[in-house]
């Protein structure tokens, strides 16, 4: 029998992996076409293959020299993720990455309900539910599968939380307890803030399992769970928390309360808020549209990413100059639930609210308030500047700099899907399981809660049909409000109109599609040997909603298309390292609207810019700019000239007609140092791919800065300064010229009496990588060598070998202090290996751990 058992076991657990690949291998077909990957916002193909990314001494540390001055962009994690960038490389992780997180989120999911003791078919259902839930598919889809992938670690967490309950011993109920802590650490790794969100439910789960179980010193041991679990979870997480705190929080305006105002603050916080109407969307997945792009009416149309005062303000010219980046919307993520979960989740509510002997044990009734407390916990707080909840975790330590209170949709979703699971084998074991002729014929509060649930759930469809109807004749009405309030043209809000309309309709098709499977199923039709096939309706109706829902947030492209190397980009990609690019935000006509806002910011700048490792000056996304930076570009203020010309900016794109003589004019009327480089024209494919070739007749123009300084240069002259607004005030004045001298922030001795500028010698690039760079000088006279790459105390210098003092030059760049011959200067970027170290002997040592319970476990009598 004991043989039994685990046979049955491995045939539940591989049964639910081929399903999960099964879905997720048809639902991401295309992946398996040689060119095409799937689209990622946030972390784009481009960015993937960078030299930054290149694994594995990204493990080590990257330094994200492509955008601004450079930054440091923390280490590789202990995790899922790198480990898939270095075994898959950028195309093939950007196929495969999203279809496997959702086949891990899946598969996690199931071992949580296997656990808890749920049936092979509800089990699978559940993994189901969690793999195509359309708040981690759209999340995965715009890029940020870490997202799920932090929950497949939450399910692991509460899987062992959940085992330590009834371990049959205190080694192994510790054991399950530190390996719960290792999978909130690995949430953690993966997801940054959003997995430490997830333990703050998980914690929860553990204090709360142990008070209703039925042993001693209960709070006690829900107290040590907690506590273990936060200690192992840290040391996992070292270094993913190390990073956030240097890297999000740490010398980012973020960082300084006086740098923001506390309403500034709290906006930024609170962007990303959900509008309370749009919780709608958890049921109805279109009902505000999907993605911006999305074709056929179906672009987003809510308020997600507004900026404030934005509804008030942006028909008035003063404030939209004000604020010219200013969000009216922001799609990334998709809410829905599926019909049938949550409806299978309500009534697993309502029936926990029987007495005991129905569908329900008193612990299981019990989790499930506790879920379903959770789930009302985490919609309240997503509600963000909509509601008046979020305020108060706003003002605990961190939780400002947590910039999305949406995120608590996350574990809104986690909590709806355990519920769906509870309530799938609550229906399992009372209609399905009995003896045929059994069903049905309850009597006492049973019987009631089985009327009054009939009686609601029929006044609720036909609640939503009569909705839908009424919706649907306000076509109208909805179309005038895109257009009046919202700006849309004509026929784009008729269009959103009835793409809307008709997402109600699909919503209640399947409403009206799972409440009859669910009046059949409670009627006895499926009872006994016939289950199997209410398991299979099931699913049917799960994977066909969920999938629907999830199909307009797929986009694929060729790659091979998208990141050819026009003429342009190989012009921009020789010698990358030795100049930056940019393209001033600025009104100009409507071809420069174009190159600025599709070419170069949609396109270029967060693609094909990192692919071939081309350096701008711009960067696509910075919601926690450094302080210093904000500095630099706040003392520089409105003369880009010498932005530019600090910052080694030699290219600026722009159009071809009078766009070189109008920066002449304006911006340099005395030595007029812009002239075109290079004329291009641009095209745009039936696919959206931009196509850049040089052309002589071409409309827009590379156009070249001669007054930049080099990438790196020697200088004969320099100032020291330790005042830094000192120094951000002469950088800024006309009359300092940075071609003749520097200005050193360090304990040095001033030049004096030294050779023009001119006689300082020359400086070359021997090597260059994003970690690593090597220059040859030749130093004519004692010098500093100017490297205009942002300073960081993670660089490290040597001179000929020998270890060299960093110097902070020009406020924010690299220097070092050379005696007169000739040199080999080095820079490394070497961040600290111990937190790295950490979390790896944490990874390592919680996989010791699982072996050591699993060999423990089967050895004990009667173990399955």
């Amino acid at each position: 029998m004991r043989s039994s058992q685990p046979a049955r076991s491995n045939r539940a657990l591989l049964t639910a992996a081929f399903v999960l690949l099964l879905i997720t291998t048809f639902v991401f077909s295309k992946s398996l076409s040689p060119a095409q990957v799937l689209f990622a916002n946030d972390g784009p193909l481009g960015v993937l293959a960078s030299d930054s990314l290149k694994m594995p001494k990204a493990y080590g540390g990257m330094w994200m020299d492509t955008n601004w001055l450079g930054s440091p962009g923390g280490n590789g994690a202990i995790g899922f993720t790198y480990l898939l960038l270095w075994v898959l490389g950028p195309v093939g992780f950007a196929k495969f990455y999203v279809p496997f997180t959702l086949f891990i989120l899946g598969l996690c999911a199931w071992f949580f309900f296997r656990k808890l003791g749920f049936t092979p078919v509800v089990c699978l259902l559940g993994g189901i539910a969690a793999a195509l839930n359309s708040n981690f598919f759209s999340n995965a889809c715009w890029g940020l599968a870490t997202r799920g992938l932090a929950l497949a670690a939450a399910f692991l967490a509460l899987t062992a939380v959940h085992s330590a309950f009834t371990s049959r011993s205190i080694l192994g109920a510790g054991i399950k307890v530190i390996l719960a802590g290792l999978a909130i650490g690995l949430s953690i790794a993966e997801g940054a803030d959003n997995g430490a969100i997830f333990s703050l439910f998980i914690a929860a789960y553990a204090f709360f399992g142990w008070l209703i179980q039925d042993t001693k010193a209960r709070v006690i041991k829900g107290i040590a769970t907690v506590a273990v679990m936060a200690l192992f979870a840290a040391i996992l997480a070292a270094q993913t928390v190390a990073v956030f705190l240097t890297k999000d929080v740490k010398g980012t305006l973020v960082d300084n309360p006086a740098a923001m105002g506390k309403a500034e603050r709290w906006n930024w916080a609170t962007q990303w808020s959900l509008p309370k109407m749009e919780s709608l969307r958890v049921v109805v997945p279109g009902l505000y549209g999907y993605r911006l792009d999305t074709p056929g009416g179906g672009d987003y149309w809510g308020s997600v990413g507004q900026e404030a005062g934005w509804e008030e303000g942006h028909k008035d010219p003063a404030w939209v100059k004000a604020h010219p980046n200013a969000f009216p919307r922001h799609s990334g993520a998709g809410e829905y639930a599926g019909v049938l979960v949550v409806l299978v989740a309500l009534w697993a509510l309502v029936r926990s609210f029987v007495a005991p002997g129905g569908s329900f044990t008193s612990i299981e009734r019990r989790m499930i308030w506790f879920w379903g407390g959770a789930a009302l916990v985490a919609l309240l707080l997503s509600w963000g500047r909509d509601a008046p909840f979020y305020q108060f975790i706003y003002a605990l330590p961190y939780f400002s700099t947590i910039r999305n209170p949406m995120k608590f949709m996350h574990p809104f979703h986690m909590a709806v899907m355990i519920l769906f699971a509870y309530g799938l084998q609550g229906i399992w074991r009372r209609y399905l399981e009995p003896a045929a002729g059994t069903v049905g014929k309850f009597k006492g509060p049973a019987a009631l809660a089985e009327k009054r649930w009939f009686i609601v759930g029929t006044v609720v469809v036909g609640v939503s049909i009569l909705s839908w109807l009424v919706y649907a004749s306000a076509q109208t009405a909805l179309s005038r409000h895109l257009v009046e309030n919202l700006a849309y043209e004509s026929d784009a809000a008729n269009a959103i109109a009835k793409f809307s309309s008709g997402e109600v309709g699909w919503s209640v098709f399947f409403l009206c599609a799972s409440a009859a499977l669910l009046f059949l199923i409670t009627r006895g039709t499926f009872v006994g040997p016939r289950a199997v096939w209410a398991g299979v309706l099931l699913a049917v109706i799960l994977v066909a909603d969920l999938g629907r829902a999830n199909a307009p947030w797929i986009k694929y492209y060729d790659y091979k298309t998208k990141y050819a190397n026009n003429g342009v980009l190989k012009l921009l990609a020789d010698k990358p390292y030795e100049h930056r690019v940019t393209a001033p935000a600025i009104q100009w006509d409507r071809n420069y609207s174009i190159l600025y806002q599709l070419v170069y910011g949609l396109e270029w700048l967060q693609n094909q810019f990192p692919y071939y490792n081309i350096q701008s000056l711009d960067q696509p996304q910075d919601p926690r700019p450094p302080a210093d930076k904000v500095a630099y570009r706040t003392a520089l203020g409105t003369n880009i000239v010498r932005l530019w010309e600090l910052t080694n900016t030699r290219f600026i794109l722009g159009t071809a007609n009078n766009f070189v003589e109008v920066l002449n004019q304006q911006l340099d009327p005395t030595q007029r140092r812009f002239r075109v480089h290079t004329r291009f024209s641009v095209t745009q494919d039936a696919d959206r791919n931009i196509a850049a070739r040089i052309d002589d007749n071409g409309s827009f123009a590379l156009i070249e800065f001669t007054g930049a300084l080099p990438r790196a240069s020697l200088y004969t002259r320099w100032q020291v300064s330790t005042n830094d607004q000192a120094t951000l005030t002469t950088l800024a004045n006309p009359t300092f010229d940075p071609h003749q001298e520097v200005i050193v922030a360090g304990a040095i001795p001033a030049a004096t009496n030294q050779p023009p500028n001119a006689a300082a010698g020359s400086v070359e690039f021997s090597n260059y990588s994003s970690k690593k760079v090597v220059l040859k000088a030749n130093a004519g006279a004692p010098s500093i060598l100017l490297l205009n790459d942002k300073v960081d105390p993670n660089w490290k210098a040597t001179v000929d070998g020998h270890s060299a003092q960093i110097l902070r030059c020009n406020f924010l760049m690299r220097g070092v202090q050379l005696p007169a011959g000739q040199h080999t200067v080095e820079f490394r970027y070497e961040p600290p290996s111990n937190v790295f170290l950490i979390s790896l002997g944490a990874t390592l040592f919680g996989l010791a751990l699982c072996v050591v319970l699993w060999v423990t476990e089967r050895r004990q009598p009667g173990s399955p």
